[in-house]
């Protein structure tokens, strides 16, 4: 595995207009296999979600996030399929469906940098609802 530094910038709206941003920057592990590329890291405080490990797996059309931890959750980002699935956290269990709007990821493993950015709707059990827009910038 390489390790690489990845910066981290979430802009999330909520379905009320309520606006915030979230920024962090953390030491990831990056690597191949069978024809997708992972990385896997750490989430902090920053994120709501420390000591949660997620994964992220870039494939030719998709990118799937899967988290472990306190917060379970596995996401399909895909233009072309709107996913439903089930968000764990420590308060419960959620409904969620997430709807793919954009999709784009331009990642190098060989030299270990690129980035990749994702615009999608979140709806937590008709709770919650936002549009958020995520760009992950992987550097060595």
């Amino acid at each position: 595995m390489n390790s690489i530094i990845i910066d981290i910038k979430s802009d999330i709206e909520q379905i009320d207009g309520e606006k915030h941003t979230i920024e962090m920057v953390t030491e990831a592990e990056l690597f191949e296999k069978n024809g997708s590329i992972f990385i896997i890291y750490f989430e902090s405080e920053v994120s709501g979600m420390a000591g949660c490990k997620t994964m992220l797996k870039l494939s030719k059309d998709t990118i799937t996030m899967t988290r472990f931890g306190d917060t379970n959750s596995k996401i399909i980002f895909d233009v072309d399929q709107p996913m439903t699935s089930v968000y764990k956290t420590a308060y419960g269990d959620f409904d969620m469906k997430v709807t793919t709007m954009h999709l784009k990821s331009a990642i190098d493993a060989i030299n270990r940098s690129g980035y990749l950015e994702i615009e999608y709707q979140m709806v937590l059990e008709h709770l919650s609802s936002s549009h958020n827009h995520l760009m992950i910038k992987v550097r060595s």
